[in-house]
C-alpha cells in the first residue's frame, strides 16, 4: 500500500479555471511510522475515519487542509525529520525490507512544504 498526497491548485472564483493538481508524489505506507513521529511533532492531528482506519494516521492526517494553514505545520515536520538529534530515532523506523527510507519522507515532505508555499490557496488531498 502506498499514499498519493497532491496539491490541487484552487478553482478561478470568476472562470473556474484551475483546480489541476500541481504536485504529486507516492509515498510507500511503509515509512508510516517516520511520517507519523514527525506530524505529531508539528502537531498535525486528524478527524475521521476513511476505510475504517482514522485519519490520525500517516499522511491522511493532512487530507483536506488548505495549504497555507499546512505551511507551518510542514515546516515544523521536515524540521523534526532533519534534526540530526532525531536521526537514530527516526532510522530505527525504517522498514526492514528497505521499501522506504528516512530520505524519501523528508523528500517528500520538501516537495510537498515548496508546492504549498508556491501555492497557498491550494488544498491538500492524500489518499491510499
Amino acid at each position: 500500500m502506498s499514499y498519493d498526497i497532491h496539491l490541487e491548485k484552487s478553482a478561478c472564483g470568476h472562470c473556474g479555471r484551475g483546480g489541476e493538481v500541481v504536485f504529486e508524489v507516492n509515498v510507500t505506507s511503509n515509512v508510516s511510522g517516520i511520517v507519523n513521529t514527525c506530524l505529531d511533532a508539528a502537531g498535525v492531528v486528524g478527524e475521521v475515519e476513511r476505510h475504517g482506519i482514522p485519519r490520525l494516521h500517516s499522511w491522511w492526517r493532512l487530507d483536506g487542509m488548505k495549504a497555507k494553514d499546512a505551511e507551518p505545520l510542514l515546516a515544523k515536520a521536515l524540521a523534526a525529520a532533519s534534526d540530526p538529534g532525531n536521526e537514530a530515532y527516526l532510522r530505527g523506523k525504517e522498514p526492514s525490507n528497505g521499501w522506504g527510507s528516512l530520505e524519501g519522507v523528508r523528500d517528500a515532505l520538501s516537495g510537498l512544504l515548496g508546492a504549498v508555499r508556491s501555492e497557498p490557496d491550494g488544498r491538500i488531498s492524500a489518499s491510499s
